[in-house]
């Protein structure tokens, strides 16, 4: 588990499901057991997207293109392909000096836990030894108040950097 602060990350690799989340900077904690209902999270996941998106074109204006945006979600706004899950990040943005991994998380609130798949950890770790690869999350809470919302980019939460 990966939650954010500030500055850095950290990784909270023992924790199981069972365990109560602990509270975010508001004091709000979230159990584990009262999930999100299963409509919420597609929903979540499109809206957190698309906020990364318009993140990702204001940092890469010349790079970014609908063909960046690897996920299945961009079936919903993009032509084109229907895009892959299984890859371990949702945008991926080649620069000149660069390239760069985009895997986007949000919340409901500012809770601010949230879980990496193995794939994506593997992914984070070895963009972590190569120098041109980047992997970045893209934080996203309060993912649908348009006027709390916004994208917090973090570190690659296994690079030497960030431990």
């Amino acid at each position: 588990m990966v939650r954010p602060e500030p500055t850095t990350t950290a990784c909270d690799p023992g924790a199981t499901s069972g365990e109560r989340r602990r509270p975010g900077p508001g004091g709000k904690g979230q159990d584990r057991r009262n999930q999100l209902p299963d409509a919420v999270r597609p929903a979540m996941g499109i809206a957190s997207e698309w906020l990364a998106r318009k993140y990702i074109r204001r940092r890469h204006p010349k790079e970014m293109s609908d063909d960046c945006w690897m996920s299945s979600n961009r079936a919903s706004f993009c032509m084109g392909g229907e895009g892959d899950d299984s890859l371990g990040f949702d945008f991926r943005v080649e620069t000149a000096r660069h390239e760069y991994l985009y895997e986007v998380k949000s919340a409901l609130d500012e809770g601010g836990e949230f879980e990496l798949t193995a794939r994506e950890l593997e992914i984070a770790g070895s963009a972590s030894l190569e120098r041109k690869r980047r992997f970045r999350i893209l934080y996203v809470p309060f993912v649908f108040d348009p006027t709390r919302g916004r994208v917090l980019p973090l570190s690659n939460p296994v690079s030497a950097d960030t431990r």
